[in-house]
């Protein structure tokens, strides 16, 4: 009779099992959906950099914002697969294509208005939730590594921006970019401002 009680404890672990690796296996696909839309975006953001990229901005900045409700259908897919309160359990999984998307939101947002993008923007900007309570969110951490990830696009932009024979058009652009990167130190420094 004991070793029957074993059997079925075993039993009901190995259901448990099976169940969590189903879940993490459907969490993985709806990843790697984002991760393939994240890559067109970036293909396309980063066509800024070619030769007479810097003149196609606003219709890539266009499209960009429009592949962004794709993202934000395939979030609240991923979001929905997640059990309440187990975003921390899970979130191994998806934290780097976040991390990602907030610098494709972030560096859309530059190359539209040459300003530092809000985490409530970039949470609107991809489908998600600001604060934990409310559910699937954007967490800060996340938020600042995309920053930092566009710190270094910034840099690499600029320089790119001045071997261009557009010089009098990109100086202000980095004069702007330098901005951008202060502000993006003092807001790593002191996110709550």
């Amino acid at each position: 009779m004991a070793t029957e009680g074993v059997k079925e404890i075993f039993q009901d672990f190995q259901v448990y099992l099976e169940n969590e690796q189903k879940l993490r296996e459907d969490i993985r696909q709806a990843v790697l959906n984002i991760e393939q839309s994240a890559r067109e975006i970036m293909t396309l953001l980063l066509s800024v950099h070619q030769q007479d990229g810097i003149k196609q901005t606003p219709s890539i900045c266009e499209t960009v914002s429009l592949m962004f409700h794709i993202i934000q259908e395939k979030m609240r897919s991923l979001a929905e697969l997640v059990p309440a309160n187990q975003y921390y359990r899970f979130n191994d999984i998806w934290r780097f294509v976040i991390q990602r998307l907030v610098f494709l939101a972030a560096f859309l947002t530059y190359l539209q208005s040459e300003t530092l993008v809000s985490r409530n923007t970039v949470a609107t900007l991809i489908g998600v939730k600001v604060n934990r309570e409310d559910g699937f969110h954007l967490d800060l951490d996340d938020y600042l590594q995309g920053l930092l990830q566009l710190a270094s696009e910034l840099c690499f932009f600029s320089g790119i921006s001045k071997c261009s024979s557009k010089i009098t058009v990109l100086e202000i652009r980095d004069l702007n970019c330098t901005e951008i990167l202060n502000k993006i130190g003092m807001d790593y420094c002191d996110p709550a401002k």
